[in-house]
């Protein structure tokens, strides 16, 4: 804490409410501040005052006092935040109801989207948790000289997103131990290597229970599990020789609690589990391990060991600020999942940082946005008057801020021993430029930089700074070729441009157009993302980060053209056709919905990611996350169906476990492998019947497949017959174009096939993906780690 001010008046100022005083205390500014209230509203038009009492270099802290409208849920929270960041991109904002607070940071980290931490607070508690992230916010006048907002903004992630790093090497190092015991304890499965895979998913299952059981999914009781263990043990006897709480609770808790409508549970038991929800989503079906081994047993001195490590950790499914080391959140378990398959992969399996998924799939989806919006749209792409104008008017919001460092410096502060050297045509110039390899101060430096780098990225700054402000990039491809920050540029464009036509084009290129359409028309598929090689699905999240954001826009740019559109004429400015079909479509299909941003996560998964990986683990571990995603949106409502929960989406036909590399990709492909003898070479007389009984087959799954989502997205009671029809036909599909691909290797012998087919792992796209492949022409992004070397 500052010098200026102790814990004690620290805390009566946080009680009190004195923000203002509280702050300047700790070294932040008041004098270039706007002194007028900021009005924001939510979706059922509860409006908010946002008083901005301090701030530092461009980052602001503003209040808001809502003892009558205190935004209840996180989700509401969020929404406020984000509409804040539209005025101040990044800031810290106080929300105060009655004997309560909560602060909330907004911080859009360097090539991310908008992150938000909360730390929660009543007045019956310590304040110890806001004093810990306020021991961060210190300013002393010696950092003053030189400081930038990068340089707050670091600060303030500091103080309030914990490093997730320590966090994860300890609880990794346990888990790896205890998941090897649990291993250990399973009986009834002989071979090690699927017995590992199940002690693998019975974990992600666990702690994905972990996880919903703190928000009160399960009977309203967070320390669910082990109630049930305890009750199950007073009921039957805990005794190790005869196991009795996986066999008689935990299953039944699977396949018919989590994994099946309430209506189809019997009073027996319901009794039994108490009111947990339908999850769906596959994540509980019967597995096929434990269809080929039927008398897998598990002792509860399993469960109770696995427990006791669990609870050593507080689960919550939000990214709140840490302070305790002891906190488990789903980007924590993200980390987790990444490490394990790393450390078990002897095939080539590759960690990569969250920054380089990030800047690979942001510099690939978006441009193919762009260029789909601009197919039907191009007035909006016009250089004087469409998006491009936002990038001549601000050349700064669109330049990373590592590019800028120290850029905002003029050259006369420069050291002359440096700035001697600025004149490139001088004579003497390598006389002049002998202090140019040493390390630059660090006002104007990147780490490690020295003044060479330095001298030669501020050139680079502002021949790129003119060269946008006099209109020379106007092409998308340009955003690329100049390293510019494409995300935040679309964001912008969305938010900003006038015409709701750029809103239609852009949407249905993300979304895809399922709304309005008549019984003859067929909808048409938004973005295709796929991870040929997913792993746990590092590149899968970055694409749900990215598109997430996006999605939000256009829906309240939706909103507000309805909103215009109703008003009375006299009132509104309305210009024609800015209200368009689609968007009382889109917006009477999320109000269906309980929840706008799960809705928003459950389209995106579904419609948008497809992934695949050779290791079978990683692919579930995959799914796991994306559901985890969803879960974290979600609000405990004991009053509604289902607890207020919507159902997971059924992912197992996105996220899929093969070889991507040993398999038909075509049904071009097909046809030419099987329109020849491998042996011979020879044409077959007689291969027209083979291809056009496997096209038939093709077109078969395909309909299956659309049955099936559309019996998920109506919640049909057909959906789980619609797919196991879709599995069975896929396997019949996948098993005739199999033998085909045997023979190619040589492995026409049934005592052949299938050590092949277990060695090789085959994964036919024509077949997983027929829609996509052949109906689409193939996926239109693919992302994943390139050959670096």
């Amino acid at each position: 804490m500052s010098d200026k001010i102790s814990r004690a008046q620290a805390d009566e100022c946080i009680r009190e409410h004195r923000f203002s005083e509280l702050f300047i205390d700790l070294g932040w500014d008041k004098e270039n501040l706007p002194q007028e209230p900021l009005a924001l509203k939510l979706q059922d038009q509860t409006e908010f005052r946002i008083d901005r009492v301090v701030e530092k270099r461009g980052f602001v802290v503003c209040v808001c006092e809502a003892e009558n409208n205190y935004p209840e849920t996180r989700a509401d929270r969020k929404r406020l935040v984000t509409q804040l960041a539209r005025h101040h991109y990044e800031h810290l904002l106080i929300i105060c109801g009655e004997g309560r607070q909560c602060w909330t940071v907004a911080i859009r980290p360097q090539n991310r989207p908008l992150r938000t931490a909360e730390v929660e607070w009543n007045e019956s508690q310590d304040t110890q948790p806001i004093m810990e992230k306020l021991d961060g916010l210190v300013f002393e006048i010696s950092e003053e000289e030189g400081m930038v907002i990068i340089d707050v903004v670091d600060k303030v992630r500091t103080a309030f997103m914990e490093n997730a790093e320590n966090i994860t090497k300890k609880f990794y190092t346990k888990f790896q131990r205890e998941l090897a015991a649990f291993s250990d304890f399973i009986n009834g499965i002989h071979d090690q290597v699927s017995r590992e895979w199940y002690a693998a998913l019975m974990l992600n299952r666990l702690m994905f229970i972990y996880f919903i059981q703190k928000k009160k999914f399960l009977n309203g009781d967070v320390h669910y599990l082990q109630t049930r263990l305890r009750e199950t043990q007073e009921k039957y006897g805990a005794d190790e020789f005869h196991p009795r709480f996986y066999r008689h609770f935990l299953r039944r808790l699977f396949s018919e609690g989590l994994g099946a409508p309430e209506a189809r549970r019997e009073t027996e038991l319901k009794a039994m589990l108490g009111r947990v929800p339908y999850l769906n989503g596959g994540l509980f079906d019967l597995h096929a391990i434990e269809r080929e081994n039927r008398d897998i047993d598990i002792p509860d001195e399993a469960f109770e060991k696995l427990f006791a490590f669990f609870g050593e950790y507080n689960w919550h499914l939000d990214t709140r600020a840490t302070a305790s080391g002891k906190d488990i959140n789903p980007d924590v378990i993200g980390y987790i999942f990444e490490k394990y398959i790393n450390d078990r992969a002897a095939m080539g399996a590759y960690y990569t940082r969250e920054d380089i998924t990030g800047y690979i799939t942001r510099n690939t989806v978006i441009p193919f946005l762009l260029h789909r919006a601009k197919e039907k749209c191009k007035n909006a792409f016009d250089p004087e008057n469409g998006i491009w104008r936002f990038l001549r008017e601000n050349p700064d919001n669109y330049i990373y801020d590592a590019v800028k460092k120290g850029c905002d410096i003029p050259d006369e502060e420069i050291p002359e021993n440096i700035r001697c050297g600025m004149d490139a045509k001088a004579p003497d110039l390598i006389k002049r430029r002998k202090d140019w390899n040493t390390k630059t101060e660090d006002r104007f430096a990147l780490p490690t930089e020295i003044w060479r780098e330095t001298m030669a990225r501020r050139k680079r700054y502002f021949e790129l700074k003119a060269k946008i402000k006099t209109g020379g990039i106007c092409d998308i491809d340009d955003l690329i070729t100049c390293n510019l920050d494409i995300e935040r540029f679309a964001s912008d464009a969305l938010q900003e441009y006038e015409g709701s036509d750029f809103i239609v084009a852009f949407y249905e290129a993300v979304a895809g157009r399922r709304w309005g359409l008549k019984s003859n028309q067929k909808s048409k598929r938004g973005i295709t993302i796929l991870d040929p090689a997913c792993g746990s699905g590092a590149f899968l999240f970055a694409a749900l980060n990215i598109l997430e954001p996006l999605y939000e826009i256009c829906i309240e740019r939706m909103r507000d053209f309805v909103a215009e559109d109703d008003k009375p004429k006299e009132q509104g400015k309305r210009k024609g056709g800015r209200n368009h079909p689609l968007f009382r479509e889109v917006l009477t299909e999320i109000a269906s919905h309980r929840n706008e941003k799960y809705w928003i996560y459950k389209t995106i998964i579904l419609n948008n990611l497809y992934g695949v990986d050779l290791m079978k683990e990683a692919a579930e571990i995959a799914k796991l996350r994306l559901f985890l995603k969803l879960a974290a949106e979600a609000e405990y409502q004991p009053d509604n169906a289902n607890l207020g929960l919507d159902p997971l989406p059924d992912i197992d036909f996105n996220i899929r476990s093969g070889n991507s590399l040993v398999g038909f990709v075509s049904m071009a492909q097909f046809e030419k492998a099987v329109s020849e003898d491998p042996q011979t070479g020879q044409r077959r007389m007689d291969y027209s019947h083979l291809t056009k009984e496997i096209r038939e087959q093709a077109g078969l799954v395909q309909k299956a497949n659309d049955r099936f989502r559309k019996a998920q997205d109506e919640g049909s009671e057909e959906y789980q017959k619609a797919k196991q029809d879709l599995t069975q036909r896929l396997g019949e599909l996948n098993d005739g174009m199999n033998r085909y691909l045997a023979e190619q290797y040589g492995k026409q012998k049934e005592k052949d096939y299938h050590p092949w087919l277990k060695s090789h792992q085959p994964f036919n796209w024509v077949a997983e993906f027929y829609g996509i492949v052949e109906q689409d022409g193939g996926f239109d992004v693919v992302i994943g780690n390139p050959p670096y070397v």
